[in-house]
């Protein structure tokens, strides 16, 4: 059986493997305060800083998978109408030329 979101604790054990926790230093930013906003039913773009890397739901004591909890609710977000501008300009930029960061002629490398 899958775990739900109502079985998380709000520990923090996912804020100490979280890369983006680590590189922006706000709580804010956590997946404990993600996954605070999930329970109380919170729609928040807030759940595109999120790399999805599963490093979260492997660090969590009670096995909640947080990764495709988050990827349902922005899929939630998604229905709404709701685009963050990064999202919709990557989108574009896949329709348009078939490279998800092309920008004026050039092609940005991670």
């Amino acid at each position: 059986m899958q775990k739900t979101i109502k079985e998380c604790n709000l520990c923090s054990a996912c804020n100490d493997v979280c890369p983006v926790t680590t590189a922006l230093k706000r709580e804010t930013s956590s997946p404990r305060h993600k996954a605070k906003l999930i329970q109380e039913g919170k729609l928040a773009l807030i759940f595109y800083q999120c790399s999805l890397c599963k490093a979260c739901s492997d660090a969590c004591p009670s096995k909640v998978p947080l990764d495709a909890i988050i990827q349902q609710e922005r899929e939630k977000i998604i229905k709404k109408g709701v685009v963050p501008n990064a999202v919709a300009e990557m989108r574009e930029n896949i329709r348009k030329t078939g490279f998800p960061l092309r920008k004026e002629g050039l092609v940005l490398v991670a």
